[in-house]
């Protein structure tokens, strides 16, 4: 697989605008975290992705819907059922929400991929 310059994630935000982007992406470039992690991809045509790799091999578990998981997910459903106009202040508001500060939480959030102002933890 093809190393990348600086961090693997941060190159697949600058250069995806789609879940389909992030899968193509990872599926060439390697991502040295997916030892230890896993990470959650969203666009703005609702579909979502979580990546991982399990035995040396890369996981796609698709959905055609906003999801969490692990710590972030009961936090999601419950903000879920209070607003559900999907928006960008609503998605950053989230996001926001689901931040996790351990050493080995949520690296990056972008709420909006077509213009991906990120933010790194």
């Amino acid at each position: 697989m093809e190393r990348v310059r600086g961090n693997p994630s941060e190159r697949m935000i600058e250069t995806s605008a789609t879940v389909e982007d992030a899968i193509a992406f990872f599926r060439t470039h390697r991502e040295p975290d997916f030892s230890r992690a896993r990470i959650l991809v969203a666009d703005s045509a609702g579909a979502s992705a979580v990546i991982e790799a399990k035995d040396g091999k890369m996981h796609v578990q698709r959905a055609n819907r906003s999801r969490g998981f692990g710590y972030c997910d009961p936090r999601l459903q419950g903000m879920l059922t209070r607003s559900h106009e999907p928006t960008v202040a609503n998605g950053a508001a989230i996001l926001h929400a689901c931040i996790q500060k351990v050493e080995t939480a949520t690296k990056y959030v972008s709420a909006d991929l077509k213009q991906p102002r990120f933010r790194r933890f």
